[in-house]
């Protein structure tokens, strides 16, 4: 079985180059604490999932790269890969144009449509390569222009893949009052919270916390955020004892709750971490629950993973007695509040410990979006850019609507 990535935009190709550079990176970090026989089945297992192996042993991404905007994203791209793995030339699905390419509406009904049949046939393509795939991950940021590219392409998608899963990553940008912005984020999400079987959401802001790690100094970068947003995904994605992917899945047992956010630790910066000392689980536990018992949330369920050695730890840790804010919903069973599962092998070469969970804390970023959204409409701003492209105000006004009721469900979660 295997993943074919769809991302769109130039911050989710940036993100998804860092997504497959992590998984390479830690599939060659050999493991002295597991045998060589481990290290080769997580290895082999790992990438039939993300990767095509050519015939000189050159590892090809399963992925399709789409953006509208910048057109030298190409070539930086063909800087970044090395000589071990890199996008092949179906990947990359650039159709630039100058203007408008931060209007949604002229994205979903103009350019989509101009590029669909390109992204059809390269994705094909892959397909045709592959004994068997169950799910397309897509990444992008809501935000963008390019967005309204990927509703309608993924739009059509799903009529024409209707048995695949689409497992969305929203990489949420830092939030502004930029009325455009939150336009173009409100109508992404209406458009695919119904497509999606889950989504995973990141938020800039939330990343940039554990990138400074209370050293407010600390300058962060976008590929700073990008590195502990794909390590705290992949960390879920890699193979994990006794369980197949996506396991995950079953935190979306009910189709008004599929957003799920992470919380991992440790989180070094790369220039620090030759300096930390080797983490122990107990004090790596205690970080998870602090932060889990600041969310003061109702919780649809959660999974619990170790990476790295827990033989001698994990029965004397009592993970979920230690919380004492988390309420859970009456409608899931006791076994489901909290799942733990492990993986022997060190994680990128030291122990790691990820919370994926379904709560109700995880629309808040969304209801600031949509209240600065309806805040600018209010005052008509710029809607008129979007009226240009078949975008009237009962279509602003629907999006609203659907936006607030995800809202509203998950609020009301009890």
């Amino acid at each position: 079985m295997s993943v074919l990535t769809l991302c769109f935009g130039t911050c989710g190709i940036r993100f998804t180059h860092n997504l497959y550079s992590t998984i390479f990176n830690d599939n060659n970090a050999s493991d002295p604490i597991v045998t060589q026989h481990v290290n080769q089945e997580y290895k082999h297992s790992s990438e039939s999932y993300f990767f095509e192996l050519k015939s000189n042993g050159y590892l090809e991404p399963r992925s399709i790269l789409i953006d509208i905007g910048d057109p030298n994203i190409g070539d930086t791209l063909k800087k970044l890969k090395n000589s071990s793995w890199g996008f092949g030339q179906n990947s990359l699905g650039f159709n630039f144009v100058e203007g408008s390419t931060n209007n949604w509406s002229y994205c979903y009904y103009v350019k989509g449509p101009e590029m669909f049949d390109d992204v059809s046939s390269r994705l094909r393509f892959e397909i045709n390569k592959i004994d068997k795939i169950e799910y397309f991950l897509i990444i992008l940021s809501p935000s963008g222009g390019c967005a309204g590219s990927a509703c309608y392409i993924l739009e059509k998608l799903k009529q024409d893949f209707p048995k695949i899963s689409f497992i969305v990553v929203f990489v949420m940008p830092y939030q502004s009052k930029d009325a455009i912005q939150n336009y173009n984020t409100s109508f992404t999400i209406s458009k695919l919270y119904n497509l999606s079987d889950c989504i995973f959401l990141f938020e800039n802001s939330v990343l940039q916390e554990v990138c400074q790690a209370g050293h407010s100094e600390v300058k962060v970068s976008f590929d700073d955020l990008n590195q502990i947003g794909c390590k705290q995904l992949i960390s879920i994605f890699q193979p994990v004892e006794h369980h197949t992917f996506p396991y995950f899945l079953s935190l979306v047992n009910d189709q008004k709750y599929k957003i799920l956010k992470l919380i991992s630790s440790p989180n070094y910066r790369k220039e620090y971490s030759s300096y930390e000392s080797t983490p122990r689980w107990e004090a790596i536990v205690n970080q998870t629950i602090r932060l889990l018992n600041a969310s003061h949330c109702v919780s649809f369920g959660n999974f619990v993973i170790y990476r790295g050695d827990t033989s001698s730890y994990v029965d004397k840790l009592n993970f979920s007695e230690k919380l004492n804010t988390l309420s859970f919903s009456k409608h899931i069973l006791e076994e489901h509040k909290f799942s733990q599962m492990f993986q022997q092998r060190h994680f990128l070469g030291s122990k790691y410990l990820s919370v994926l969970s379904n709560n109700s804390t995880n629309v808040s970023a969304l209801n600031s979006v949509i209240k600065l959204a309806k805040r600018a409409f209010s005052h008509k701003a710029f809607v008129h850019h979007y009226n240009q492209y078949n975008t009237n105000i009962n279509d602003f006004k629907n999006v609203f609507s659907n936006v607030n009721q995800i809202i509203k469900d998950y609020y009301e979660l009890e």
